[in-house]
């Protein structure tokens, strides 16, 4: 973005998406620019950021994808035969205890699901599976099932599975 001024402020430099899609603009604000391309992310931000400047035609916002740090990893919810999956960014410090509290604010769940962690293979060994204890990581701060999430791994909530 280049030279949005209002009130001695500017917006300018790099901007990382964070983890939740949203851009920081300091004293504008956050913008959510979530699923969007180049082109609507600089709609977004041109939206955004007109009223605060002194002459919006004359503002300019560029948008560059300086790098992509993407890693995802998905939470699949069965119940029965019916399956509902997320894909959820994750940071090099993201835990199962971090992905189950943020999609519990989509799907409920609790104690008596059955959990597991699916990692996938690399090409010296096979995928493998490892039960997650929810009750014990949320209720007793238990780490030893809370592992750290991979790129890829997926977390299965199985609702028509109990323990």
């Amino acid at each position: 973005m280049t030279g949005l001024r209002t009130d001695g402020q500017t917006v300018q430099g790099l901007h990382v998406i964070q983890l939740d899609g949203t851009v920081n603009l300091g004293v504008y604000g956050r913008v959510n620019v979530n699923g969007s391309t180049l082109k609507q992310v600089e709609e977004k931000l041109t939206d955004h950021l007109g009223p605060f400047a002194d002459d919006p035609k004359a503002m300019r916002v560029d948008v560059v994808l300086n790098a992509c740090n993407s890693q995802f990893c998905y939470i699949e919810k069965r119940d029965g035969d019916k399956s509902v999956v997320f894909r959820l960014p994750i940071s090099d410090a993201y835990r199962v205890r971090d992905a189950l509290i943020t999609i519990n604010r989509f799907q409920t769940f609790d104690k008596t699901n059955r959990i597991v962690l699916r990692r996938r293979a690399t090409a010296a060994e096979r995928g493998r599976t490892m039960e997650i204890d929810w009750h014990g990581i949320w209720k007793y701060g238990e780490t030893r099932t809370n592992y750290q999430l991979m790129p890829g791994d997926r977390l299965v909530i199985d609702s028509s599975r109990s323990k």
